[in-house]
C-alpha cells in the first residue's frame, strides 16, 4: 500500500515595489506587476517542475508577455485543470484574445 504524504513547497520572487510570485503549497500568488523582470527572476530561482492547481491573481495590476508565459506553461505541467482567481481585466483579456483561457477554470474568488 502506498503512502502519500502532502509537502508544503514554499517559493517567491520579488521585484522591489512592483509585484511578487509566491507559490505556497499548490497555490500560486501572483501580486503587482507581472512582468519579463519578475517573472525572470522566477524562473531563475524557482524549481525547475513547479506545479499548481491554483492561481491567485486577484492582486495583478499588469499581465506582460512572459506572465501569459509563465501562466501557459504551468497550465500545460499541471496534471489537472488550474483554477485561476481574478476578476481584473488586465489578466482576463490579454488571455482570452491569445486563447489561453481554455487552459483554466477562472473564478472571481
Amino acid at each position: 500500500m502506498a503512502v502519500h504524504r502532502t509537502v508544503r513547497v514554499q517559493h517567491s520572487a520579488t521585484h522591489p515595489d512592483r509585484g511578487a510570485i509566491t507559490l505556497d503549497g499548490d497555490t500560486l500568488t501572483l501580486v503587482g506587476e507581472v512582468d519579463h523582470g519578475l517573472v525572470a527572476r522566477w524562473t531563475a530561482e524557482a524549481p525547475a517542475d513547479v506545479t499548481a492547481t491554483t492561481v491567485d491573481a486577484r492582486a495583478v495590476t499588469f499581465l506582460g508577455s512572459a506572465g501569459l508565459a509563465l501562466l501557459a506553461g504551468l497550465a500545460r505541467a499541471t496534471p489537472s485543470r488550474v483554477v485561476l482567481l481574478t476578476e481584473q481585466r488586465v489578466v482576463t483579456r490579454p488571455l482570452t484574445v491569445t486563447g489561453l483561457d481554455a487552459l483554466f477554470e477562472i473564478r472571481p474568488d
